[in-house]
């Protein structure tokens, strides 16, 4: 019996995620959105069921974690069964080179672009029209919200955030948990955590 997916989250990036999978022919495979049980109440979103997620049942389906904040997304694997097989779910109008390592459990919207060569580690979210050049390396549990550009031989380190419309120069290196904001413009490496704005991007005090 092929298993079936659950979307753990109940915010608006998995309804985009139930939609994704709507446009690649899987809608039939979707068993229900998940919450933590604290939060459970028994109702439908999208015409699908929302489940407690202590129904999950690593036997019976697979996960896939549609929700935003990377240290969250982190916190549910670690919930889940160690067993747990998580979806990799890819937009069909997305285009991706055939040359290319995705890990596990990775959202890539429609209209995103991954070229040659690039590595994306697992739980990474990349939002429509993100745009990945080549050669990067995209660390665990990275987010991009829509049109980001991230340019080639670029290596960016695990639980960064990117807000919308925001572009790092070639070659560069970004280090673990960074919030890049929207608009942002990131000229050299960023060696410490933290918030970065602007045009070139400088870290907020």
């Amino acid at each position: 019996m092929k298993k079936r997916i659950c979307i753990i989250g109940t915010g608006g990036f998995a309804k985009e995620v139930l939609w994704l999978i709507h446009d690649l022919g899987r809608l039939e495979e979707v068993a229900c959105f998940m919450e933590p049980d604290a939060d459970w109440q028994e109702r439908e979103m999208l015409g699908v069921p929302v489940w407690p997620q202590s129904r999950f049942d690593p036997t019976v389906h697979t996960a896939t974690i549609a929700i935003g904040n990377s240290k969250i997304r982190e916190k549910v694997v670690g919930q889940l069964p160690e067993e747990t097989e998580y979806e990799s779910l890819i937009h069909p109008a997305a285009n991706l080179a055939p040359w290319l390592e995705i890990g596990e459990g990775c959202i890539i919207g429609a209209q995103s672009i991954v070229t040659a060569d690039v590595k994306i580690g697992k739980q990474v979210h990349l939002n429509c029209l993100t745009s990945v050049g080549h050669d990067c390396i995209i660390g665990d549990y990275t987010t991009t919200t829509a049109a980001v550009n991230i340019s080639g031989s670029c290596v960016i380190g695990k639980h960064t955030y990117w807000g919308n419309g925001s572009t790092i120069r070639q070659g560069l290196r970004v280090c673990d948990e960074v919030v890049i904001g929207m608009g942002a413009v990131v000229t050299k490496d960023i060696e410490e955590s933290g918030v970065y704005v602007g045009m070139p991007a400088k870290k907020m005090k």
